[in-house]
């Protein structure tokens, strides 16, 4: 393409055309949410209910449920569109769940938030990889006793969820299009050892 500007003012256009291309990539960056090898990542964090989440042996750990209602870890920040990449190992008897697009960090339920459980021993449908209200799951996936990988992708009203390399939602719904992250603590023994998000609203 001809440049119909002086060409030391073309040079000067083409350069932060590309540089504004390598910021707008640079905010697609993976974001490090919590690291249990990094204790401070729990600042990006805010906690509802009495809980006893800690750093443990490079995990964030909670193993003891000390009221009835469940306690939870909210992102300091909202998101609408982004990727969500989870490394989690819960007990047979876990009862937990990421929590996306919560519209209320006082009172976050299914209700309004797509709860995503991690539950072993939900029989209901809605066991681990479903979406409460939303996405059964069956066969029910089994996550006991091993870290496993955790992919959520959420596009406008596209939903994706992944277990360990399984695909479990593929949906596509309008219900709540932003909000916060939250971790969900009902019992039983869970383990974040790392959770990171790429936004793609940019």
């Amino acid at each position: 393409m001809k440049c119909s500007i002086p060409f030391a003012a073309c040079l000067l256009f083409v350069a932060s055309t590309l540089i504004g291309r390598e910021s707008r990539c640079a905010e697609s960056e993976w974001i490090t949410l919590l690291d249990g090898s990094a204790p401070a990542t729990l600042n990006n964090w805010s906690r509802i209910g009495v809980d006893n989440w800690r750093v443990d042996d490079g995990a964030v750990v909670a193993d003891k449920r000390i009221v009835n209602d469940d306690n939870f870890l909210i992102s300091n920040k909202s998101y609408s569109d982004f990727q969500l990449h989870v490394e989690f190992w819960v007990d047979a008897s876990a009862q937990s769940g990421i929590l996306f697009r919560g519209l209320d960090p006082y009172r976050i339920h299914p209700r309004n938030s797509y709860d995503l459980n991690i539950c072993d021993g939900c029989g209901d449908g809605y066991g681990t990889g479903s979406i409460i209200n939303f996405a059964a799951v069956k066969p029910p996936l089994s996550a006991a006793g091993k870290w496993n990988t955790l992919d959520i992708t959420a596009e406008g009203k596209h939903i994706v969820v992944v277990i360990d390399g399984v695909k479990t939602v593929d949906m596509i719904d309008s219900a709540f299009p932003a909000g916060l992250l939250a971790l969900k603590y009902g019992g039983g023994v869970v383990k974040w050892r790392k959770i990171q998000i790429k936004p793609l609203n940019h």
